[in-house]
């Protein structure tokens, strides 16, 4: 994705969601499960965070060291944020998606998509590259010194240096350093991805979708 799409992209999805400002004034989501301490950092001030609390556009969430959180946003987005992680959340639609920064750490992204919704168009940033999520379940964050990508379920384009591979479920890419283009598709091994679900969510499988 060149950087006109991309930016044409974010200007609809903020677009959008100033069309639903009933949802709630600026709530992103809530917590809905807490292992150890997190914080939300807004313009306010900060926030401890426990499960229900809730999660507003702009906050900078941050997990403490051997602590994981998970977030509902909207009705059909559940994020697992892993130890020593900052997710910053943007403007938020409640089907479509929304623009998430992944800062630092890992994360597990998880959008079921809704009898009669449509696609998904959410956005990840970090400072390795953006990963365009079209309704789909991935894992982002380091793995073996490198930031990697995994799908596991639809279809994630990851762009960065000039150049965008597109991932079917099964294939992960990596990138060793800010600037590089991702690498060409590989199937993980069973081992590479439960490290990464373990690290991120504590268990080595998928979570189950409730």
């Amino acid at each position: 994705m060149n950087r006109r799409a991309f930016l044409a992209l974010v200007s609809g999805v903020v677009a959008c969601a100033g069309g639903v400002g009933a949802l709630a004034a600026d709530t992103a989501g809530t917590v809905t499960a807490l292992t150890g301490k997190a914080v939300a950092v807004s313009v306010e001030g900060e926030r401890v965070l426990a499960a229900g609390a809730a999660i507003r556009d702009g906050d900078l969430i941050t997990t403490a060291a051997a602590s994981r959180l998970t977030l509902r946003l909207g009705r059909s987005t559940t994020v697992h944020l892993g130890p020593a992680t900052r997710l910053k959340v943007e403007p938020h639609l409640a089907e479509a998606g929304g623009v998430l920064e992944l800062v630092d750490g890992s994360m597990l992204y998880d959008h079921v998509r809704k009898p009669g919704a449509g696609p998904s168009n959410a956005l990840v940033r970090s400072p390795y590259g953006l990963i365009a999520v079209r309704g789909t379940r991935f894992w982002a964050g380091r793995s073996k010194k490198r930031f990697g990508v995994f799908l596991d379920e639809g279809r994630v384009e990851v762009s960065a240096a000039g150049r965008e591979v597109r991932l079917t479920p099964g294939l992960g890419t990596d990138m060793a350093t800010p600037g590089d283009p991702p690498a060409a598709p590989q199937r993980w091994p069973a081992a590479r991805v439960r490290e990464a679900l373990t690290e991120t969510t504590g268990r080595p499988r998928m979570p189950s979708r409730r």
